[in-house]
């Protein structure tokens, strides 16, 4: 399973996987945890691909890409998927927030009977396995 507090502000970082990619993410998440623990680091301008964001939008961002994309890798090895409920919360509640840029294409194909994950998972172009 998933979990939230395994790495909660993980982002983009100069750390590069090497010989050891569980280290070398575990090192990112350290570093970036503690960058968005920083005073002013949720109100104050980061730039981005996308375009100049606050800090609070980049931490939406990045929860959003690391569940989504842990539950992709986890998806394609045919590893445990399931994300930790908390987590889908939060990331439904991120994605149902607004446009936050991220590129994606809801399916339409689960109805609101369906599991929380598998309506995140249609909301974010995805399909449960």
């Amino acid at each position: 399973m998933i979990r939230l507090a395994r790495c909660p502000a993980a982002t983009t970082a100069t750390v590069q996987p090497g010989n050891d990619p569980v280290a070398a993410f575990a090192t990112t998440c350290d570093v970036q945890r503690r960058a968005f623990r920083a005073t002013g680091a949720l109100t104050g301008p980061v730039d981005h691909p996308l375009g100049t964001m606050n800090g609070l939008r980049f931490l939406d961002f990045r929860v959003f890409d690391i569940a989504l994309h842990a539950w992709d890798l986890a998806a394609a090895i045919d590893a445990d998927s399931t994300l930790d409920p908390e987590l889908v919360d939060v990331v439904s509640a991120i994605v149902s927030s607004g446009d936050l840029g991220f590129g994606i294409t809801p399916l339409g194909a689960v109805g609101n009977d369906a599991s929380a994950l598998a309506r995140l998972l249609d909301l974010t172009g995805r399909r449960e396995h």
